[in-house]
C-alpha cells in the first residue's frame, strides 16, 4: 500500500522563449540547470531540436 509520505521528488516546470518572445517552450524535468544546459547546448551544435530551431534561450 502507498502512503503520502513515503517519499517525494522535486519537479520544476519551466518556459523558454525567444527574444521576440513568439514562440514558447514549455518544459519539465527534475534537474533544471542540467536541462538549461542541455537546451544550450542544442543551440550552440546547432541540432535539430526545437529550442536550437527557434532560438529559445
Amino acid at each position: 500500500m502507498y502512503e503520502l509520505n513515503e517519499g517525494y521528488h522535486t519537479c520544476y516546470i519551466y518556459i523558454i522563449t525567444n527574444s521576440y518572445r513568439s514562440t514558447f517552450y514549455i518544459g519539465m524535468t527534475n534537474n533544471l540547470t542540467e536541462r538549461l544546459q542541455q537546451h544550450h547546448q542544442n543551440i550552440v551544435e546547432a541540432n535539430k531540436a526545437f529550442a536550437a530551431k527557434y532560438n529559445l534561450v
